[in-house]
């Protein structure tokens, strides 16, 4: 039981890398007014607390849905690293490590782009000044 829970995790940690190498057939996004007007049942352009109840759980089936079409389009072979036509733990381990290294570089790239997005303004830009304490 122990390996199975390991070998999930493990597999639900590299969705995102490994789904992003397949090719995936991109299905149209639900957006969040969609869910919204889905959720208005009385039309009324407000959600009440049993609407918004209705509104979370659309949301939630969403998700999962992205999740699920994730899964399904992770390929085999991006585990089977020797070709043999099985995946060991050791592979399933290191596919996790490979996972886990991307996804830091891509948090550590977002974070170069909002330093960069921070120190790019300009120098020469006024600064604001308080008029009410004059």
């Amino acid at each position: 039981m122990k390996v199975m829970g390991a070998t999930l995790l493990a597999t639900i940690l590299c969705v995102p890398v490994y789904a992003a190498e397949a090719p995936q057939a991109k299905p149209a996004p639900v957006k969040a007014d969609t869910l919204f007007n889905q959720a208005d049942k009385n039309h009324d352009g407000k959600l009440d607390p049993q609407e918004f109840e209705v509104y979370k759980k659309l949301q939630e089936e969403r998700l999962i849905a992205q999740i699920k079409q994730r899964i399904d389009s992770m390929q085999f072979s991006s585990f089977d690293k020797d070709g043999d036509k099985f995946i060991t733990k050791d592979e399933l381990k290191a596919a996790r490590m490979e996972a886990q290294q991307k996804m830091m570089q891509n948090i550590r790239n977002r974070q170069q782009l909002q330093i960069k997005s921070v120190t790019s303004t300009p120098a020469s830009a006024p600064a604001a000044t308080d008029s009410s304490k004059k």
